[in-house]
């Protein structure tokens, strides 16, 4: 996976409060690592936001400009506003290009429509996975395709083929996908228990 550029600007402390620099636009945010150790950085709003829903999304390779270096990083946690959902701060963790990495990647699964032709039902039971290999290394997503299986088949992470240089650090019996049938659109109700003969239900009154 190639790596999306995003702007950074050091962050300093007489900007004002954290809820001007967003009103202006800009997401707080602590670049963490060894040789930067923890330096409060702003990025723009609307940069990060395209960055997750057209560049590597929360998982991938990023490469922080900052102050004219390329610091090769990955997005280590995403705050949000718990009632609007915006997001109020990012913590971005400065990574070794040399140094292999775990990090999680999405499960992508091909042919689904053809299980749903025959009306049976795909329950996916996990949608990423834990992997281990370099920054530059690291996939989009790992793809499983579902042709040609059946009702009770499965498919666990040990069935998953990575790319090369790529190792599955998730458990090998994780189950990822399973083919089911489809419920009954009708269930069988029970009978109303009736009154022993000669005797009277109880009314609302006599339940407690």
């Amino acid at each position: 996976m190639e790596a999306v550029t995003i702007y950074a600007e050091p962050r300093s402390a007489n900007e004002g409060s954290l809820a001007k620099l967003r009103a202006r636009g800009y997401i707080p945010c602590i670049l963490y690592g060894k040789k930067v150790g923890s330096l409060p950085i702003k990025v723009e709003e609307h940069v990060f936001s395209r960055l997750l829903t057209k560049g590597t999304g929360t998982r991938g390779l990023v490469s922080l400009h900052l102050d004219g270096d390329m610091i090769p990083v990955v997005i280590k946690e995403i705050q949000r506003d718990v009632l609007k959902g915006s997001i109020i701060h990012v913590d971005f963790h400065q990574i070794s290009m040399k140094e292999k990495l775990h990090t999680r990647v999405p499960v992508v699964s091909l042919n689904e429509d053809t299980i749903l032709k025959e009306g049976w039902i795909v329950q996916h039971q996990a949608r990423e996975v834990t992997v281990e290999c370099l920054p530059g290394d690291i996939p989009e997503n790992v793809v499983v395709d579902l042709s040609g299986l059946r009702i009770g088949d499965t498919v666990h992470a040990r069935d998953l083929v990575l790319p090369e240089n790529v190792r599955l650090v998730s458990e090998p019996d994780e189950l990822i996908v399973s083919i089911v049938a489809p419920r009954r659109a009708e269930e069988a109700t029970e009978p109303e228990e009736k009154a022993p003969e000669g005797e009277e239900p109880p009314t609302a009154e006599g339940v407690e």
